[in-house]
């Protein structure tokens, strides 16, 4: 019952396309776009955090060289600057 009724859609929709075949290409087209796009700025998004994630470990161990007595706890860190890395790299 429910896989002649998808048939039976599956044939309506077949003659719809026939009937109009550029326009429902171009819709087709639209819409592989559309999707292509979201991918597209998801893995911009993706980049821009993995770029910025390198970025503040990087400075993070170059202050643990620069002053080993943070891991001691006998000096304080500097967070204003991590913050500054992020801000400049999504600037």
């Amino acid at each position: 019952m429910l896989r002649s009724r998808y048939g039976d859609s599956v044939k309506s929709a077949c003659r719809k396309c026939i009937s109009r075949p550029f326009i429902y290409f171009r819709y087709e087209q639209c819409r592989l776009h559309f999707k292509s796009l979201v991918f597209l700025f998801s893995a911009l998004a993706i980049r821009a955090v993995a770029r910025a994630a390198y970025y503040v470990i990087s400075d993070v161990r170059a202050r643990f060289r620069e002053n080993p007595g943070i891991l001691r706890g006998a000096s304080r860190t500097d967070h204003a600057r991590a913050c500054a890395v992020v801000y400049l790299v999504f600037r």
